[in-house]
């Protein structure tokens, strides 16, 4: 792929914030630049990305009302179900590679700092948060339940958005009961 392909396949729909990327590129390479492959990828986040891991983190976080209005828009902007799921089971993941690590006595900023890639620093208060909220075992049927969730998405025939959104709202009402 070249660089341009990569831009291209991670914008989003938001004119706006795509043309806040392709001056950021702008930037970067300067007069008569060049920009690689590897520079754009650095550079521009998934089209998508900030506003899945503002609904991630919403969900984590127990913010039942945010979450809820956050995947209304994911899905607005044409994420299909499954990779909402997708995404979802990343976060659980990473928070289970974490908690592990916690577990086993190293300590959290430590383990949180090895995750590749890194948690975006805006992030980061909120991720350590959700280290200390979430057990392995709630972390673990969490992600079992996503797993059936992303087979019930793709067999059942039940509309699944409305499936992402009933998991979602256990999620998010697990964490605000922890809070």
């Amino acid at each position: 792929k070249s660089a341009l392909d990569v831009l291209v396949s991670r914008l989003g729909q938001d004119r706006l914030a795509n043309l806040s990327e392709i001056e950021k590129l702008c930037l970067l390479a300067g007069p008569g630049g060049e920009l690689h492959v590897e520079d754009v990828l650095a550079a521009v986040g998934d089209g998508m990305g900030d506003l899945l891991e503002d609904c991630l983190y919403a969900l984590f976080d127990g913010r039942r009302d945010e979450a809820d209005r956050l995947i209304a828009r994911v899905f607005d902007d044409g994420v299909q179900p499954t990779q909402l799921v997708r995404r979802l089971l990343g976060h659980v993941d990473r928070l289970m590679t974490v908690r592990a690590r916690a577990d086993a006595g190293e300590a959290v900023k430590l383990a949180m700092g090895k995750l590749q890639p890194r948690v975006f620093f805006k992030y980061e208060p909120r991720f350590l948060r959700q280290v200390s909220l979430w057990n392995m075992d709630d972390l673990v049927r969490i992600q079992e339940a996503l797993v059936r969730l992303e087979i019930d998405c793709k067999s059942t025939g039940l509309p699944a958005q409305a499936l992402c959104q009933r998991a979602a709202l256990s999620i998010s009402g697990a964490a605000g009961r922890r809070n």
